[in-house]
């Protein structure tokens, strides 16, 4: 039984075992698959004493050793990274039908949220086979498991777990780094378990995450606030459109022309001068605008059934701010795909200066740090 796309929508959270009932035809057709493949004899095997290659991810995210004959599949999510080793070539059309693979590695990174940030990794391994199995009760698949000794993963205890169903054996390998859950799954048909496990396991074991990248250089940026002190990243090039009264800074990797071009990684700053003016008409007050404004992000990232990892309030030298890391699915313009980004809003009396520092979900963790240097240089030296 593969479950490596299985996902849950909300919070970012982990699942608990209390389900609603699955629903979306995307995740329906997965998961269909995903049980076809369950009772679909696997024909052939890995060759035995096959030679390893060594294989990096594109984003410097993590290393693995792999047959050299083999293909690479990488697919984006909400806040979330899988990819797939296979002897045959996929496509991301191909994991929404049966197929039979011989055997197949697949990587799954997601963020956590920040309660579950505060588990032991065994509470989390738990809790995640606790919903696996209800997941295959409700299509009418039993699932059987076993939490076995801990191995070294990436130079980090991981909980290994052995599961079965109808004829299919899966090996997983669990554990967490820097908030991120990390689960490796080796998928192989029982008939070819002597020559695919061995192998499955030699790759999994080979699984290595990188270091974060540096942040990049910083230089002052000067937002039209006279006592507010920022950074932004050196080499970005910088827009500035203005309205009435809001001021639109672009802070982008890539070069933009006008307000309507997109970028993929870099800082929009959306400067409102006056939010009594703007919606004062509506009853709202400075003091309580933060609040108000902060609210319609999680609807917004609702809606757009994406999910919130952390929320959290912020006193910047002596400014109330909040500040949110979410995920959505997007679509405009020239952009498809899964988003990842932190956004910070704070007050300075009546303005509102409202901070999104965004990335493809691919790319994110390579411009955390510097999004994270950049989020700590914001001060207001003037309180």
């Amino acid at each position: 039984m593969n479950e490596a796309l299985i996902s849950s929508k909300g919070s970012g959270a982990i699942p608990d075992v209390k389900l609603h009932p699955i629903k979306g035809i995307v995740w329906s057709s997965v998961l269909v698959a995903l049980f076809a493949m369950a009772v679909s004899p696997v024909t052939g095997a890995p060759q035995k004493k096959i030679d390893l290659v060594k294989y990096t991810e594109p984003n410097q995210i993590f290393t693995l050793d792999r047959p050299a004959e083999w293909y690479v599949l990488a697919v984006p999510n909400v806040g979330q990274r899988s990819f797939i080793f296979s002897k045959q070539k996929r496509t991301a059309q191909d994991l929404t039908k049966a197929y039979k693979p011989e055997a197949e590695l697949r990587i799954k990174l997601f963020r956590l949220n920040q309660d579950d940030m505060k588990m032991t990794r065994e509470a989390l391994v738990k809790r995640y086979m606790q919903y696996l199995t209800q997941v295959y009760k409700q299509l009418h698949f039993s699932l059987s498991y076993k939490i076995e000794e801990d191995q070294e993963i990436s130079d980090r205890a991981a909980s290994r777990v052995a599961t079965y169903c109808k004829g299919t054996e899966t090996d997983i390998w669990i554990t967490t780094a820097n908030g991120i859950f990390v689960k490796l799954t080796a998928n192989y048909d029982s008939t070819v378990k002597q020559e695919a496990q061995p192998l499955l396991e030699r790759m999994a074991r080979s699984f290595q995450l990188l270091p974060s990248p540096k942040p990049l250089s910083l230089v002052p940026f000067d937002i039209g606030i006279g006592d507010i002190h920022l950074q932004v990243p050196k080499k970005w090039h910088v827009n500035l459109w203005r309205q009435k009264s809001l001021a639109q800074f672009f802070i982008s990797r890539e070069k933009i022309s006008k307000p309507k071009d997109m970028f993929e990684v870099g800082i929009t700053i959306n400067v409102f001068k006056d939010v009594t003016k703007t919606w004062g008409k509506q009853g709202v007050s400075a003091g309580n605008f933060l609040s108000l404004w902060t609210k319609t992000f999680f609807k917004q990232t609702t809606d757009m059934h994406g999910k919130i990892f952390v929320f959290k309030t912020l006193d910047i030298s002596g400014l109330p701010a909040t500040f949110m890391e979410r995920s959505y699915p997007y679509q405009g313009g020239c952009l498809n795909g899964f988003i990842q980004e932190y956004h910070v809003s704070v007050m300075h009396g009546v303005t509102l200066i409202d901070m999104v520092l965004e990335a493809p979900v691919m790319e994110f963790e390579n411009y955390r740090p510097t999004f994270d240097a950049i989020i700590k240089s914001l001060q207001n030296p003037g309180k």
